[in-house]
């Protein structure tokens, strides 16, 4: 492991910290072998110094390398060419991320996010508005959470296309496996060594990398208090576009997201809204790959629409068993079709 890697498991640093340095010593790595004395002419104060000192003392780069192998993760830089370019504008980019997979290098990026307690509404959104951004080229970047974040992922890589998930804490051990499904298709990422933990503190910090990525912000769906709100004022922070879904007024989560939409957001009810907006010719939109229906299942999904629809409400149309009627439904959603919504209901989704 270089020095500059070893540097990237110090859990102090922020971007003054790496800048300082980088402006007093002709390489990063230098900092590893540094004196008391060069660190304090580089401008680290006393405290900076003694915590510094204290970790690389009992730093083992070995295990740290053994580590990161286990992991399939690797380290880049704030100096690194493959370091995310819209992300060295925020505020207080990080130094240093740790990468599993491949970070996509050609965009646009466009973040989808909302709360882990989606509403059937909010899920069917994403599932309807992503594929048709993945198909045009955009890369989703979302927190990996549950709820609407992992829908954005799921629905992007169904869809073949590019995703970076972002996590507020470092990359873990046993991850599930949505995890392993991002990284294969684009990067999990976190400023975070391995081995810390999620804070109050760490998860809001996350959210301006996933807004810092990207040229858009997409907010499906906010509370009052959401996180995404946070992940939205970010993006408005660095100057980037915000975009929200209209939602139902009576919704828990139509607070902050229609206020957002008071506020100037884009309106957005469609995908092409999005690709607008980017300034994303259509004509590069990949067609969607022809999928083979019976007649049994064409006749059922006929049947379904965007609204959800009980399946004893099926059964009272459909002409033939039950038992044919689960098989069918479940073939169609197998080939992405529609969607269970829970409580035996369905929507259609193409």
């Amino acid at each position: 492991m270089n020095k500059t890697h070893m540097l990237a498991f110090w859990g102090k640093w922020t971007i003054k910290k790496y800048t300082q340095a980088c402006s007093f010593f002709s390489s990063i790595e230098e900092i590893w072998e540094a004196p008391h004395r060069d660190l304090v002419d580089a401008g680290w104060n006393k405290q900076t110094i003694d915590s510094f000192f204290d970790w690389k003392n009992t730093f083992d780069a070995t295990h740290a390398q053994r580590h990161l192998d286990s992991l399939k993760a690797h380290i880049v830089s704030y100096s690194d060419t493959t370091y995310p370019p819209l992300l060295k504008n925020i505020y207080d980019p990080p130094p240093f991320l740790f990468v599993q997979g491949l970070l996509p290098q050609t965009g646009p990026f466009v973040a989808v996010v909302g709360p882990r307690k989606a509403s059937v509404y909010g899920k069917t959104v994403t599932q309807l508005l992503v594929p048709k951004l993945a198909q045009a080229g955009i890369v989703i970047v979302s927190g990996l959470a549950l709820g609407i974040d992992r829908a954005a992922h799921t629905a992007t890589i169904q869809s073949r296309g590019k995703t970076i998930g972002v996590l507020g804490t470092g990359l873990l051990d046993a991850s599930p496996a949505i995890y392993h499904d991002v990284s294969t298709n684009g990067a999990v990422i976190t400023e975070y060594p391995p081995g810390t933990p999620g804070s109050r503190y760490t998860f809001p910090k996350r959210n301006r990398i996933i807004a810092g990525i990207c040229t858009a912000t997409l907010i499906i769906e906010a509370g009052e208090s959401s996180g995404a709100l946070v992940t939205a004022q970010c993006a408005i922070d660095t100057n980037r576009e915000v975009l929200a879904v209209p939602q139902n007024i009576t919704s828990t989560n139509s607070i902050g997201v229609n206020q957002l939409l008071k506020q100037g957001a884009h309106f957005i009810t469609r995908a092409q809204d999005i690709l607008d907006i980017l300034h994303i010719d259509t004509q590069t939109i990949v067609p969607k790959e022809h999928i083979s229906l019976t007649d049994i299942e064409r006749t059922v999904l006929d049947m379904l629409s965007r609204d959800p629809i009980h399946i004893d409400m099926l059964s009272l149309t459909f002409k033939k068993s039950s038992a044919v009627l689960n098989t069918t439904l479940m073939m169609l959603e197998m080939k992405g079709m529609i969607k269970d919504t829970g409580g035996m209901t369905y929507i259609r989704l193409r």
